[in-house]
């Protein structure tokens, strides 16, 4: 009973999260997440204690065996945690290599919309090269000047330096007890988790201001741009998700690329909606009663996955190709964990921030539309009467 109790308080603070974001008041955002990891540690101190030395257990729920860098890294965290402000620094080491990576795979392993997108682990550098699909890609015979600069313009570099992601938590200081073994996870699941729910929400609807360009956000040549921030795409009002009305929403708005080249690659569609709206407007659009009485589909009529995402609000959904979607991340190189004893409304607690640099964008305007779902009309059995077509 208790767990299911905290399990709870980890949803509500999650909530309380991913509203925090939408404010981009940094304030509210560190309390809010401040909370949301102390949720979390309450969380996994009952599971981690529940599970005592049972080692299949632990590895089974993510606890790791630590290297040596790895060890080292958690003793000196650890003794920042210990010591009284006057005694610590404020940066502590990079985190290790392995560590970050580790992070990364869960990022993609267990949050659906990272793994649909084209994500780049840049580890320390602080640069990606991203496809600008140009028509003139490779050329055959002599190439003169003009494909020659097409050819160059087919790449373009995104500077992971511009967007600046800080996650922060609350480190209990019981977290000395507890272990290297449990302090890695804990901050990997921190920061796996924090750093997926503000990278969910900007690759959505990021204005591409000290943030990635979110795929609701005009990209091509004549995007309005106000003081860094991008224009929204306008909505088209999506009817019904039976083949012909979804074919034709396809084929007029995400099919051709902005240089007029038609797309061949259909097999990784997104249809990223609401998670309320997945059960009133999606699964009542996706689902009907076969001739045996059983309730079959969930399924779009086309090759793609529906993603629910808090980062939408019902109504609206984000229809478009994941692969057409470059997110990349990197780790300073000078350090990327701070801890602070600002949080002195909480005993026996030091705040612990980490800075990550992450981007993104689309591949041009083409890679998604913004969909209007409000008005979805659920699926149903059409009866086509040959004899009356025909007369």
């Amino acid at each position: 009973m208790k767990n299911l109790m905290e399990i709870s308080k980890v949803a509500e603070a999650t909530s309380m999260m991913v509203a925090s974001w939408a404010t981009n008041d940094e304030e509210q955002i560190k309390q809010a997440s401040e909370k949301w990891s102390q949720a979390v540690f309450e969380q996994m101190v009952h599971e981690y204690e529940a599970m005592g030395n049972d080692r299949a257990e632990l590895a089974r729920r993510g606890y790791r065996t630590l290297t040596t860098e790895e060890k080292g890294f958690y003793e000196k965290f650890m003794k920042q945690l210990e010591a009284p402000q006057a005694a610590y620094a404020d940066v502590l080491p990079a985190l290790p290599v392995t560590i970050i990576n580790d992070i990364y795979k869960n990022l993609t392993n267990e949050h659906p919309l990272l793994d649909a997108v084209n994500f780049v682990n840049a580890g320390y550098s602080t640069k990606v090269l991203a496809s600008n699909r140009t028509i003139a890609a490779a050329a055959w015979g002599h190439i003169p000047a003009q494909i020659t600069q097409e050819i160059t313009s087919a790449f373009k570099i995104i500077d992971l330096t511009q967007a600046k992601l800080s996650c922060y938590a609350l480190l209990p200081q019981d977290l000395i007890r507890m272990g290297a073994t449990f302090l890695d996870a804990y901050v990997r699941k921190i920061l796996s988790d924090s750093i997926a729910v503000a990278l969910e929400a900007a690759i959505i609807s990021g204005t591409g201001k000290d943030q990635p360009i979110g795929m609701d956000r005009k990209v091509d040549a004549q995007a309005v741009v106000t003081d860094g921030v991008y224009a929204q795409k306008t909505e088209v009002a999506l009817a019904s998700l039976d083949p012909e009305t979804m074919g034709a929403f396809i084929g007029n708005n995400i099919a051709i690329s902005d240089n007029g080249v038609a797309k061949t690659n259909m097999n990784d569609l997104l249809f990223i909606c609401p998670a309320v709206d997945y059960w009133k407007k999606i699964m009542p659009a996706t689902t009907v009663m076969n001739a045996m009485g059983q309730y079959v589909g969930g399924v779009l009529p086309v090759p793609g996955k529906i993603i629910p995402s808090a980062a939408l609000t019902t109504g609206h959904a984000i229809l478009g190709f994941g692969s057409e979607y470059t997110v990349g991340l990197a780790a300073p190189k000078d350090g990327s964990v701070f801890v602070s004893d600002e949080a002195k409304f909480i005993e026996d607690m030091r705040t612990f921030k980490a800075i990550t640099y992450a981007n993104g964008r689309a591949f041009d305007n083409s890679s998604f539309v913004r969909a209007g779902i409000a008005s979805l009309e659920p699926a149903y059995i059409r009866v086509k009467n040959i004899e009356v077509a025909t007369a």
